[in-house]
């Protein structure tokens, strides 16, 4: 089959061949998420890493395919060329398969966590960037493909040389064999210096093709060996029937770009592009006067062009500087009240927060955050749910708090970045019993659930801190150790002290005195009076640490200080008989009395583990945090 074009006859894209093609893409098995990345073979794949200002990320096609980020102190966004970007999020982390990490050069790698079925969708976790936008759609069940190769298009035909950066060929390409590649079409006055060295620049617009390297353009000594066509929505662009303004402002329409091979081209040869003159890609004068071709249809209607006109006002184009709140309130207040629902999350969002022209206003803000809840949106029943909860811009009333987190926590994280906040305040409210029957079996599933997106540690620690208990669950000391080491790895200083306790006593690990230490002080380091007290002990009976009664005390100090009446005791015995200090009944006697307080008194402190075992009871009884 072919596409008559009035720049020649575009052949078709057949379906990648599995034994030349380890990665391709088609239909993702995630109802509305549109294409998705699938794999024969666990994979490491290179893709470049370009840097950009989050607010010109924001402004483009790219809004949906950039992690976050801050440098020196500025919100930055991260976009890979390559099949990075392609791969979509997982809705649990046991649908995750695959993680995105920086190699030593730089480069993004796609690294399989296990063995990848053939034929199986790769999945990594978005984690808590909020670069994909609120769809207002309620999550169905994953659909399981027949054959997901069917329609698709081979990503694995290109690589970057490791050095120049150049593209090259991953495998044999035969002479008139077509490689579609994903592309973004962005205006010139959002786009970056940092995107010119693998761009198409063509009038008022780059296309920026996700291919993981640089194209080279023919010359005199380089013949060309590749040319290239522009689709929108799988039609060379004149026949699509879009504006270039629309496309470049939002990720309604797919742009890929074909790359048809003009001869056999080898394994590892450099990639050169032809000579395009003027129209070749697209029409002559397709993407010029981007600006008042959007103004025009921002006063004629046009929604998508007024939330556009919004957002660029918001965030200053082409300089920050040029931000003016007044025309973004103007124009995003006109698309709200075409019912877009983004504007009205955008408007509440301003309103909100107000600025220096603007008195911010919570109860205008609740009504634009309602509207979008009322319309499926899982961003706005979150902004609800917490709106109620907190009082703000609405009367407090905690019933409705629970309705409107739960509607958003229904909805899962394919739907919404803040998945995980509306399920772990819908556990908490279900733990106390805050406008809904007290149930804590309903409190343990919703922990789950937010725990599982992989980005909340309260989350983790709590699940954890439940397994221990049995609180809404079975007592599982292994699965709490799991956990616990989740939410440790990310950080938090609670986790990290019970984990080093369970390794301390083999209570869902196996005792390990060193590890124990280890984790002990990562949370001494984070500020915990009760990771420094163990600390103190621990360098006091040698114990997973050199014996060292100077550490010791120093430890002791660090944790008595911030009031933990056990190391203050410990403090106040060691300046007492000088051990690891020089003597001082003085300040001995002072800390004995500060340890008096917490009723720690000589005749109470029979025995070490009697220091150990009070810690982690008392620590897992009070420690469970609230996010509300």
């Amino acid at each position: 089959a072919s596409v008559a074009t009035s720049y020649g006859i575009l052949l078709a894209i057949s379906a990648a061949d599995s034994s030349r093609c380890p990665l391709w893409m088609a239909q993702s098995t995630l109802p509305n998420a549109g294409s998705g990345v699938f794999s024969h073979q666990p994979t490491q794949n290179r893709s470049v890493v370009l840097q950009l200002p989050a607010r010109l990320a924001e402004l483009s096609q790219l809004s949906s395919y950039v992690f976050g980020m801050q440098s020196d102190g500025e919100a930055m966004s991260q976009v890979m060329l390559g099949v990075g970007s392609l791969v979509n999020h997982g809705a649990s982390n046991q649908q995750v398969n695959c993680d995105l990490q920086l190699d030593y050069q730089g480069f993004g790698i796609l690294r399989a966590r296990r063995e990848i079925t053939p034929g199986e969708e790769l999945f990594i976790s978005y984690g808590s960037s909020e670069w994909f936008t609120d769809r207002g759609l309620v999550s169905q069940p994953v659909q399981t493909p027949v054959d997901r190769q069917a329609g698709g298009h081979c990503l694995s035909h290109l690589q970057p040389d490791p050095s120049s950066l150049a593209l090259l060929a991953a495998s044999q390409i035969v002479a008139e064999e077509h490689l579609r590649t994903p592309a973004f079409l962005i205006a010139s006055d959002v786009a970056h210096e940092s995107m010119l060295p693998y761009a198409l620049v063509v009038e008022e617009v780059m296309i920026l093709p996700l291919w993981p390297g640089r194209l080279a353009k023919e010359d005199k000594q380089h013949p060309a060996n590749v040319r290239l066509e522009v689709l929108a929505d799988g039609l060379p662009v004149h026949l699509a029937n879009v504006k270039a303004h629309d496309v470049c402002d939002s990720t309604g329409t797919r742009i890929d770009v074909v790359m048809t091979a003009l001869r056999d081209i080898s394994k590892g040869e450099r990639l050169i592009a032809a000579d395009c003159a003027e129209g070749c890609l697209f029409p002559s004068g397709w993407a010029t006067n981007l600006t008042e071709r959007r103004q025009q249809a921002a006063e004629a209607g046009d929604v998508r062009a007024q939330f556009q006109l919004a957002q660029r006002w918001r965030q200053g184009v082409p300089s920050a500087d040029m931000a003016n709140s007044t025309e973004a309130l103007t124009w995003y207040l006109q698309a709200a009240k075409q019912n877009h629902t983004q504007a009205m999350l955008q408007l509440g969002a301003l309103l909100h927060d107000g600025d220096s022209l603007h008195p911010g206003n919570a109860s205008s803000a609740f009504d634009w955050y309602l509207a979008a809840a009322q319309r499926g949106s899982a961003t706005g029943q979150f902004l609800v749910g917490l709106a109620y909860s907190n009082g703000d811009g609405v009367a407090k009333n905690i019933s409705k708090a629970s309705k409107w987190l739960s509607l958003a926590a229904s909805q899962g994280s394919s739907n919404f970045a803040k998945a995980s906040k509306a399920m772990y305040n819908l556990a908490i409210f279900y733990r106390e019993g805050l406008g809904v029957a007290r149930d804590v079996e309903k409190a343990f599933y919703w922990c789950r659930k937010a725990a599982e997106q992989g980005d909340h540690d309260k989350a983790m620690y709590n699940l954890a801190t439940a397994y221990s208990r049995g609180d809404g669950t079975y007592v599982d000391f292994e699965e709490a150790a799991n956990w616990y080491q989740r939410a440790a790895d990310m950080g938090h200083t609670m986790a990290q002290y019970n984990l080093g306790y369970s390794y301390l006593v083999g209570q869902g690990r196996q005792t390990n005195a060193t590890l124990a230490a280890q984790w002990f002080r990562r949370a001494a380091e984070g500020n915990s009076s009760n990771g420094q007290f163990m600390m103190g002990l621990l360098h006091s009976q040698g114990r997973g640490v050199a014996a060292d009664p100077e550490m010791a005390v120093q430890w002791y100090r660090r944790a008595a200080e911030q009031d933990q009446g056990q190391a203050q005791y410990k403090l106040a015995a060691a300046l007492e008989a000088g051990h690891g200090v020089p003597s001082d009944q003085a300040e001995a006697d002072y800390w004995y009395a500060k340890a008096a307080v917490h009723g720690y008194r000589r005749s109470h402190l029979s025995s070490l583990w009697h220091f150990v075992r009070g810690i982690f009871s008392t620590f897992s009884r009070t420690s469970r945090g609230k996010e509300l």
